[in-house]
């Protein structure tokens, strides 16, 4: 059996209902958030409720340090959110120089991976205060990862041959902010699903929402890796790709037919990667998995 399959048995998972006049008995429509986020520690939904006369007045919840509500509502819609099934990283499996395993393979020569090095102050059980410093090492495809046995026999190691990056697709979205300000000042469900699309800033979960006398609003759009067609799925290791089986890149749209929405059962705007073979489980039940790269970056046609 494979270890990492148990990871679909855990006891967790979000849920939302999203229901549209047609759906109700009275001709409202109706949303239902429920977030399985944690009551303590950095995860934990904080309410808040901002407002600037006459430009925006929304409340909701918010993660520590996000200032605007991530789940919310207005006077004219409401929203909320569960986890996306749709893959965000992208694994790169590297070959080293073993006599400096800090060079990787890249284009047929060794390369220098960058160094951070940062110092931090650790306060000790006797009150002092010591510092401590780590060298923080990345590649061009992302920062090097180690994950000791995150599940029985499978181990994300560095050894002198071998190692592994990691390219996460919203590294680069800075966009978060302006997503959920602008959706607090939205006017109608109308310009809220323009903005979902034009701005693309959601990074990680389906969006539901509702508002009056329109059909409730599901999507899955949101940052993902930039492949679109069918690929084969590789490893790096030098010059030689290992392929596995074929995957494939769903890019679908399409509009809810009918104003009920559960959560994942219909979709409107899906953008979901499909591609590659499970390497080890993230939280809340997602699965990494590799998309097709060779050491040069590009896509294997």
């Amino acid at each position: 059996m494979n270890p990492l399959l148990a990871i679909n048995d855990l006891p967790i998972g979000s849920n939302m209902y999203g229901l549209g006049p047609d759906s109700t008995a009275d001709g409202s429509s109706m949303l239902l958030a429920n977030p399985h986020f944690p009551w303590y520690g950095p995860e934990r939904l904080h309410a808040m409720h901002i407002e600037i006369p006459g430009v925006l007045n929304s409340m909701g919840v918010a993660l520590h340090g996000v200032p605007a509500p991530l789940i919310a509502f207005n006077e004219k819609f409401a929203w909320s959110h569960t986890v996306s099934a749709a893959y965000r990283f992208t694994l790169y499996q590297l070959t080293l120089n073993p006599s400096k395993p800090t060079q990787y393979l890249y284009d047929g020569d060794f390369v220098d991976m960058t160094e951070t090095k940062i110092d931090i102050e650790v306060l000790k059980t006797n009150g002092s205060v010591i510092t401590e410093s780590r060298t923080l090492y990345g590649t061009r495809y992302g920062p090097m990862l180690i994950v000791a046995e995150i599940a029985p026999g499978v181990d994300i190691g560095w050894s002198n041959s071998q190692a592994y990056a990691i390219r996460d697709a919203n590294y680069e979205n800075t966009r978060l902010v302006e997503q959920f300000i602008a959706w607090s000042a939205a006017k109608d469900l109308t310009e809220f699903q323009r903005q979902h699309r034009e701005i693309l800033a959601v990074p990680w979960v389906n969006t539901v929402a509702v508002g009056p006398d329109q059909p409730a609003y599901y999507a899955d759009l949101t940052v993902v890796p930039n492949v679109c067609l069918p690929q084969r799925v590789v490893v790096l290791r030098s010059r030689f790709i290992q392929r596995f089986s074929n995957w494939y890149l769903a890019c679908l749209s399409w509009m809810v037919p009918k104003p009920n929405v559960h959560g994942g059962m219909m979709q409107t705007r899906l953008s979901r990667v499909r591609l590659g073979l499970p390497i080890f489980p993230l939280s809340r039940g997602m699965i990494m998995y590799i998309t097709a790269m060779t050491p040069t970056g590009s896509l294997i046609p």
